[in-house]
């Protein structure tokens, strides 16, 4: 199996997981390389949410002790909203480099997926080894 080495920012990656997850849990009966590679991506893709949500807990701390919430709460006041918001959005815009493993695209010929499904899957799909092959029968 081919790994490709990617570059994404951490809101890309947090939602990819999502859709992951919930395509991992409907249990849809995959060839083992497919679940195998899966797997590996999840995990990868898990360690970099898990750094995400601790950074930004930390921020949200930061909050709270600076007393930019109100009291009693964990809710910003409105003056420092749009600087929490700032802080957040230059964390889901951190750069990651992830080694990705792909899965040749026939490995998933003959199956029906849905749309929703193959926007979750899409990025570790090799496409490289799709059009070899169409060149291939072509010659």
């Amino acid at each position: 199996m081919k790994i490709e080495r990617k570059t994404m920012i951490t809101g890309e990656i947090v939602t990819m997981l999502e859709s992951l997850e919930e395509f991992d849990q409907k249990d849809i009966r995959m060839p083992i390389a497919f679940s195998w590679a899966l797997e590996d991506n999840l995990e990868l893709l898990k360690k970099i949410k898990d750094k995400y949500l601790k950074s930004r807990a930390k921020i949200e701390m930061e909050f709270v002790g600076d007393k930019k919430v109100h009291e009693g709460t964990t809710k910003i006041k409105e003056e420092f909203l749009v600087e929490f918001r700032d802080r957040l959005s230059e964390l889901l815009l951190i750069e990651n480099t992830v080694d990705i493993q792909m899965v040749p695209f026939s490995l998933l010929e003959g199956r029906e997926f849905s749309a929703k499904e193959i926007r979750a899957i899409k990025y570790m799909i090799d496409r490289e080894e799709t059009n070899n092959e169409n060149v291939a029968d072509s010659e």
